[in-house]
């Protein structure tokens, strides 16, 4: 059966559209809010001030994973950590009593994320310069260093890091929190998912096994298409999930190009290829079996 991903379907509508915010540095799609939007604070400590600007005074300190609700977007950007970020109006409640008050974009997560009483707030840890290469063939790249931090009881127990190249697959950013799908050991699953706005760039996603007390990485896949061209596609199934193996992650991929012709519904028709590989799991960590 076909794992055709969807996005083949929208990707050249994205295109189009444009589905990140122009008029600002493309850092601010990341964060994707719009005022209603509820957010974590991602930053250990996040200072809550009178105003759009550091020069004023903290009225209040918040504290990773605690929440906060969007009330205005302030077009005035500030730079630190090597990137740029807007200021936010925002609302939230301390101590039983309703505040209000302006934090920077930077110090909050993008997608919030909680199973139960457990939070998972991932967000952007800083921004710096890679260069690789010499003399002529040097290249220099910007890298996000992305943080997934786990709070449970206004604390954070287990957190970890990932560096990415902020080039155009680095447009927007959704995740999500599942269940863990029949990995022993495995409370829930994260998958951080980042991706570009249009047809021809590649989506990443990561993926983290919390055990209740550490997050393990698990492989990271990656999809790339262009509709009616060509694409790509990676998918996981876990043990609970139709098809799945006991003590398994199996990993699908498709691989596909167009012949020229087209079906009875006038869709191109796709010659494919299409792989499995298998991993075991231990309780700690996936080996990839020969």
């Amino acid at each position: 059966m076909s794992i055709r991903p969807l996005f083949l379907l929208l990707c050249c509508l994205l295109s189009v559209a444009g589905y990140a915010q122009k008029g600002f540095s493309e850092d601010y799609t990341l964060w994707s809010v719009a005022p209603g939007d509820s957010r974590y604070i991602f930053a250990d400590t996040a200072y809550i001030r009178a105003s759009a600007s550091v020069r004023d005074a903290p009225l209040d300190t918040l504290l990773a994973g605690d929440e906060v609700k969007i009330t205005a977007i302030v077009k005035q950007p500030f730079s630190i950590k090597g990137f740029t970020a807007r200021w936010l109006n925002v609302t939230y409640t301390k101590g039983g009593a309703q505040k209000n008050g302006y934090v920077w974009e930077g110090l909050i997560s993008f997608t919030p994320m909680r199973r139960g009483a457990t939070k998972f707030v991932y967000g952007l840890n800083r921004m710096t310069d890679s260069i690789s290469g010499k003399g002529d063939d040097e290249f220099k790249s910007k890298v996000y260093h992305i943080g997934l931090k786990v709070v449970l009881e206004n604390a954070v127990v287990a957190s970890a890091m990932f560096r990415m190249i902020a080039d155009e697959s680095a447009g927007f950013t959704e995740a999500s929190a599942m269940a863990g799908q029949g990995l022993e050991g495995v409370s829930n699953i994260i998958r951080l998912t980042f991706s570009g706005e249009a047809c021809g760039i590649p989506t990443y996603h990561y993926y983290y096994a919390w055990t209740g007390k550490q997050l393990l990485p698990l492989p990271q896949l990656m999809e790339v298409g262009d509709a009616g061209v060509y694409y790509h596609t990676e998918k996981f199934v876990f043990p609970s999930e139709k098809g799945g193996k006991p003590g398994m992650i199996l990993l699908l991929s498709e691989d596909a190009e167009e012949t020229g012709k087209v079906d009875k519904k006038g869709e191109p028709v796709y010659k494919e290829e299409r792989k499995t590989l298998r991993y075991k799991w231990d309780g700690a960590k996936a080996t990839l079996l020969k």
